[in-house]
This record gives C-alpha cells, structure tokens and sequence, in this order.
C-alpha cells in the first residue's frame, strides 16, 4: 500500500516554472509573452509527454477604459 511517485514524476519532476514579460507600449497598450514548461496528457492512460508552451498577446484599453481589445495566441 501507500502512495508512491509515478513513472512521469520520477522522470519529470513537480517542477514546472513559467517564466513572463510583459511591456507598456502606452498607458493604453501592453504587449506580453510568456513560456511554460507543463505535462500533457490524460492521466492513467498513456505517459504524458513533456511540453514547452509560449504564449503571446497584445491587450489594450481604449475610450477611456470602456473598450478592451485582447488578442494572444498560444504555441505549444
């Protein structure tokens, strides 16, 4: 009995860090990016395989804060 690490944690790790930056073009627009270090996969069926996703966008406030207009896109 008890609980024991799986194959993937052995192998993997809990460690999954996510690593960010993000800049004002104005006081209206920022541009942001980040990468993630993740598992995917569904759990008991298949060993997950490990993924690096980034992640991209632009967001902005417009009409004195009444319109946002947010666009990002994922890679993974």
């Amino acid at each position: 009995g008890g609980l024991s690490r799986t194959q993937s944690e052995s192998r993997f790790g809990s460690f999954r860090p996510r690593f960010g930056l993000r800049f004002d073009l104005s006081p209206q627009l920022m541009t942001f990016a980040s990468v993630t270090r993740t598992l995917r996969g569904v759990a008991g069926e298949r060993e997950p395989e490990e993924l690096v996703e980034y992640e991209y966008g632009l967001r902005s406030d417009l009409l004195s804060s009444k319109l946002s207009l947010n666009l990002t896109g994922f890679v993974s």
